[in-house]
């Protein structure tokens, strides 16, 4: 038996290394016996030779000959006759790969010799001897071989490989054509490294083509682009390790050329390939050999399911290859490690739509922070393993494989042999997800991310991460039966992982309406209200998450989620930080922008939180790292944003998380500074908001300059007339609402009949109105003279100020963002905050001047009004004069209105 090759690193498709390892037909391990070269090899090669299944005779039909074998007759047989033009035109025999083809050359040639003399006309041409590793092209009546290919030579471009489809092509053993030379081809195909937006951009106009040419949903178009990129990464490594070709990438450059016929991935082969007869190869060839590959590894339950069995590409073959077409310059593989997260954004995000998307994608500099603060450990010893169990697409799994992996890249105390195992046991056993997601099947599409990434979705399952027992009852294919009792079998042992990295659903709940979900929410403590024995009737799922992750970790192991504010700070929710504060050590709070998920279409306020679970419970709160950040997530901007604005947010967001992770690091070294809070602020909520001392931070300030501090509720005087807009049915009443500049501007106009809101203030000049829902947005206002007498809803408090000079002062005070970060802090709510007056809003502090300074100030901010007015009278006056053009009829706005295109 022929040695095997050595066991490279895990890559692309259950170990789809090339070089010494396999060949474009199969794998040098496949293959041993002569019925496997036969399967995995010969049949292969001949269908690529071109020949049909009516021109090839197999063994069963073969007739067997008395040949000469020296002074010995034998009779003999090869497996194959190849025919051409109804004639026999070349012999093939394999054997298995401990068998020397040399030992049957005699064989062979005496056979061929035998049917050129039957026949007279010598129509037999060649024979063709084979074992998989070693193959000989000999001429009939010579012993010496024409052509000689070992395994690795079997691959698109190579010299050898393509003259021996030449040599052997059915037009040239017919005699139709004689066998050419194959020059040395000059490389003229361009092939570039595109940027990561450059990728994104091809990635929608493939979604585009796709969608266009096949009339199909957007889900639809996603699951067949993939297969169509699975295949494109498979063909741009190969060109990376194939000898012919591999060269030319050693320069490190961003654009070479390569060889034409080297490039599979290519409406060139595509054309070749139909020349020979071929319908659509890049499914029936190219997809068909890989996903019978990935077969095969299920079946040895080395992999996880991909694709379904005898799954195809189900696009036109027109429109996969204007998706080659559209691709086929661009070197996929070789660009940074958020392409494939470009790929799965791009199409789900055409598939899904607001809070539903949130669940699948957490923005790349979050994902990379986050699990940057993790921590991740690989040592000889010991390999961290990771959880995300509500992994969605495997953003968080990817961005640990890589980060682990180049740790292991970066050990220069390790050989060769020991970084790929290491590499390999982390794919295999370190790295694991966990989505019950059908539509799509997100567990599936996590794998083939992974794979895309390298391998490492061998641990992803699909099952219900909050279901404690892993029930599989429900489940009718036996695929997934199986899967789930692994995964059972894998989490046997209570405290298994090291790392939990996560961004759970924030608005799934379990009920116990519902039969199944009420089984799985029995299970949980947090579902009980604690001292008594009644249970809660639903549970949101981002807080059964954290009860199940806990029992997961081990002692000291991380929990590093994003999780709604809400939770952090809600009233109703105190149970949980009770929770969380019984079962971990708090080491991090960070706030999230509010547009952080606003690709996703999630508007929701978030936070990052890093939990150590405690060794003993009775073990204190060490104090906690805080960061406000401003520029995570919101550095992922549109395809449509300029190269510009994309640098300008990503420079940002990469100096934000530099000053995160420098002032943890300082943090877990013991050297605290101004983002450390004490433990003492972590009793009650957790946001920061609330929990960090920065509310009333000036008022020292202000007091070391000598100005008097007031609390806010002693500055102005609670008014408005409350009436009842039903008690005036017929009068027309003018409904004001505030900017977030500041200004007041009239709402609507409407009778008091056609009003809902039971109760209302109507307001008079000069008084201040003070939004309650979007006041520390600035909507803040003074009634101006001509909306006196104007009314607003109960969802505004009105205040009388004093003189006309105080009132404009206290706006230009309470319209700055260090006041309305206090008013901010005095606030309730998560996302949308709510400032009740007075509450804790009537003891934010403020800077209140001498009568002579304040009155200043306040005259000012009435002049600049009062110009404000003039321009606003003086651009009313220009456009009546306009108007009295004709310009602004009736019939003119109406013709316009009913034109405006769609917002």
């Amino acid at each position: 038996m022929a040695k095997k090759a050595r066991r490279l690193r895990p890559t692309l498709l259950d170990k789809l290394e090339t070089g010494e390892s396999r060949n474009m037909y199969c794998r040098k391990d496949a293959i041993g016996n002569e019925a496997s070269v036969e399967t995995f090899f010969v049949n292969r090669l001949l269908a690529d030779l071109g020949y049909a299944d009516g021109s090839i005779k197999t063994k069963e039909s073969i007739e067997t000959l008395t040949v000469s074998l020296g002074r010995k007759k034998v009779q003999y047989k090869p497996d194959y006759v190849l025919y051409a033009n109804k004639m026999p035109r070349c012999v093939v025999d394999a054997k298995a790969t401990d068998e020397s083809v040399d030992d049957w050359i005699g064989q062979c040639a005496g056979y061929c010799l035998t049917l050129n003399r039957r026949l007279s006309t010598n129509p037999v041409q060649f024979f063709v001897l084979s074992n998989g590793i070693d193959t000989q092209v000999y001429s009939w009546d010579s012993d010496t071989p024409l052509l000689s290919l070992n395994f690795e030579d079997f691959s698109w471009g190579n010299p050898k490989y393509e003259k021996l489809r030449a040599m052997l092509s059915p037009e040239n053993v017919s005699g139709s054509i004689a066998t050419p030379l194959i020059p040395v081809e000059t490389p003229s195909f361009a092939f570039n490294r595109p940027t990561a937006e450059r990728a994104r951009q091809l990635f929608a106009a493939c979604h585009r083509s796709i969608w266009k040419s096949e009339v199909c949903s957007p889900s639809f178009a996603f699951m067949e682009f993939v297969k169509v990129m699975f295949i494109k990464l498979w063909a741009d490594r190969t060109l990376r390790e194939n000898a012919v070709t591999k060269k030319y990438f050693a320069s490190g450059e961003e654009s070479i050329q390569l060889p034409k016929a080297s490039v599979l991935f290519s409406d060139k082969w595509i054309e070749n390939r139909e020349a020979e007869g071929s319908t659509n190869p890049v499914d029936t060839i190219l997809f068909e050999r890989l996903r019978e590959d990935i077969e095969q590894s299920i079946q040895l339950r080395k992999k996880k399911r991909l694709f379904d069995p005898g799954e195809r590409i189900k696009l036109r073959p027109d429109t996969i290859k204007d998706v080659v077409q559209r691709l086929q310059h661009f070197d996929m593989f070789g660009i940074d490690e958020d392409l494939n997260g470009r790929l799965f954004e791009t199409f789900l995000s055409a598939t899904m739509r607001g809070r539903e998307l949130g669940q699948f994608f957490t923005p790349r500099s979050v994902v990379k922070l986050m699990t940057y603060l993790a921590g991740l450990q690989v040592t000889r010893k010991h390999q961290d393993r990771v959880l995300d169990g509500c992994c969605g697409s495997g953003g968080f799994l990817i961005e640990a494989l890589t980060v682990m992996r180049q740790s292991v890249r970066d050990n220069n105390s390790l050989s060769i042999s020991e970084r790929e195992d290491l590499i390999e046991k982390i794919c295999n056993e370190s790295i694991y997800g966990i989505d019950y997601g059908k539509d799509p099947p997100l567990a599936r599409i996590a794998r083939i991310n992974m794979y895309l990434h390298g391998d490492g979705g061998s641990r992803i399952y699909y099952a219900d991460g909050l279901d404690k027992k892993l029930n599989s009852a429900r489940e009718k294919d036996p695929e997934i039966v199986q899967n789930v009792k692994e995964l059972r079998d894998n989490l046997n042992e209570p405290t298994f992982f090291d790392v939990v990295l996560t961004n759970p659903p924030f608005s799934m709940t379990k009920s116990r309406k519902n039969d199944t979900e009420k089984e799985i929410l029995e299970q949980y403590k947090l579902a009980t209200i604690e001292g008594t024995t009644k249970v809660r009737s639903s549970l949101r799922s981002s807080v059964m998450f954290i009860e199940r992750y806990t029992e997961m970790l081990k002692p000291g192991g991380k929990l590093i989620t994003l999780i709604d504010e809400s939770i952090l700070v809600g009233l109703d929710y105190g149970f949980v930080r009770d929770y969380i504060r019984r079962n971990f050590l708090i080491r991090a709070i960070i706030s999230l922008h509010g547009d952080a998920f606003k690709r996703s279409g999630a508007r929701i306020k978030t936070s990052i939180l890093l939990l150590e679970k405690k060794r003993k419970e009775s073990e204190p709160q060490p104090p906690c790292f805080t960061y406000f950040s401003v520029c995570l997530g919101v550095d992922d901007l549109t395809p449509r944003a300029s190269d510009t604005d994309i640098a300008t947010a990503r420079a940002l967001s990469a100096k934000e998380a530099k000053e995160i992770i420098s002032g943890y690091e300082a943090y877990m070294n013991g050297n605290p500074g101004p983002t450390v809070i004490s433990p003492d602020l972590l009793t009650d909520t957790l946001d920061l908001r609330s929990c960090v001392p920065l509310f009333g931070r000036m008022a020292a300030h202000w007091k070391s300059k000598g100005i008097e501090v007031k609390n806010l509720e002693d500055c102005l005087a609670q008014s408005g007339e409350e009436f009842d807009p039903q008690e005036f049915p017929d009068e027309l009443l003018t409904l004001i609402k505030v900017s977030y500049a500041g200004r007041c501007k009239i709402d609507v106009k409407k009778k008091g009949r056609e009003i809902k809101y039971p109760k209302m203030y109507r307001v008079r000049s000069g008084q201040m109105i003070f939004s309650t829902i979007r006041a520390v947005n600035g909507a803040i206002g003074i009634v101006p003279p001509e909306l006196d007498g104007a009314v607003v809803s109960a969802s505004y408090t009105v205040f009388d100020c004093g003189s006309a000079e105080d009132t404009a002062y206290l706006w230009g005070v309470l319209c700055s963002h260090e006041v309305r970060a206090d008013i901010q802090s005095a606030a309730t709510g998560a996302s949308r905050y709510y400032a009740y007056w007075p509450s804790k809003v009537g003891k934010v502090p403020i800077p209140w001047l001498d009568d002579k300074k304040r009155h200043e100030v306040g005259k000012h901010i009435l002049a600049t009004w009062e110009l404000e007015r003039e321009l606003k009278q003086e651009r009313s006056a220009a456009a009546a004069k306009i108007a009295e053009l004709g310009v602004e009829s009736s019939e003119s706005i109406r013709r316009w209105e009913a034109s405006k295109p769609p917002q």
